[in-house]
Parts: structure tokens; sequence; C-alpha cells
């Protein structure tokens, strides 16, 4: 992998195939796979559950909270959520970090 993309985000929308894509891709670069998904939900319950009981604006920011965690990895295949998109202001960060796919 090359130095200045040791770390790829997969960003899209819902059900466009980010985590099989990132599994798929980390094998291939030899490198971790991080599914935000899959994150929240071990943090936090499953997600139908968890914004039924606390709304969308509490889930969404604890997307945002990972997200800015991650930006911070040096290396690996980050699957988004799908909402991801929507935290404009870490944009910039992400790009900066590594290499941005909208799948």
């Amino acid at each position: 992998m090359k130095n200045q993309h040791r770390k790829i985000i997969l960003v899209g929308f819902r059900a466009t195939g980010k985590s099989s894509v990132g599994r798929l891709l980390a094998a291939h670069l030899g490198v971790k796979f991080i599914d935000m998904d899959q994150i929240l939900t071990e943090r936090h319950g499953e997600i139908a559950a968890v914004v039924a009981a606390r709304g969308w604006d509490w889930f969404r920011a604890r997307e945002q909270e990972l997200l800015a965690e991650l930006v911070g990895l040096e290396e690996g295949v980050i699957a988004t959520g799908g909402g991801a998109v929507l935290h404009r202001e870490l944009w910039p960060a992400l790009r900066k970090t590594g290499l941005v796919v909208w799948l």
C-alpha cells in the first residue's frame, strides 16, 4: 500500500456494498478491516433498536464520534455507515488522512 494511502475510507448510501468490498479490499491489501456499523452495534446495541429508543439525532452523534475517532487510524480499510456522509465537518480530515472512495 502506498504511504499516502495507508487508510481507505469507503463511503456511500446504505446497501452499496461498503462492508463487502471493504472486507475483500482489506484482505487483498493485508490491512485491518473496520466496519463502523459493527462497532456501533457492539458499543450501543442493534442500530434499529437504538434509533427506536433514542432517535436518529442521538445515533448520528455516536456515528460522528466514531468517525472522528477513526480519523486518527493510520492504516486500514474503513466501511462507514450510510449516514457518515452527513458529517461534512469531518470530510477535510478524512481526505487528509486517507483515500476516500464513494461506492
